[in-house]
C-alpha cells in the first residue's frame, strides 16, 4: 500500500494529463474506471476513481491472499 500511496500524486496527474485534460478521453476514462471499480456518479473526480483502485486492491489482498505492490 506504501506505494499507491507514496505514487498518487504521480497517478494523479499522469491520469490529468493523459485523459481528464483531453475532452475527447475523459468520457471514456470515466466510463471504463465506472465499469471495473466499485465507483459511480456523474461528475466522478480522479481522486475518486483513486479510492476505487485501492477499494479493489485491498479487497484482493484480503480475498485471495494476493502479494502487496
Amino acid at each position: 500500500m506504501d506505494r499507491l500511496i507514496h505514487s498518487e500524486d504521480r497517478i494523479l496527474s499522469w491520469w490529468e494529463q493523459a485523459y481528464v485534460s483531453d475532452r475527447r478521453l475523459t468520457d471514456r476514462f470515466r466510463l471504463e474506471a465506472e465499469a471495473s471499480l466499485p465507483i459511480q456518479g456523474n461528475l466522478l473526480h480522479s481522486s475518486d476513481i483513486l479510492d476505487g483502485l485501492r477499494l479493489v486492491r485491498t479487497r484482493l489482498w484480503n480475498q485471495q491472499g494476493l502479494t502487496e505492490w
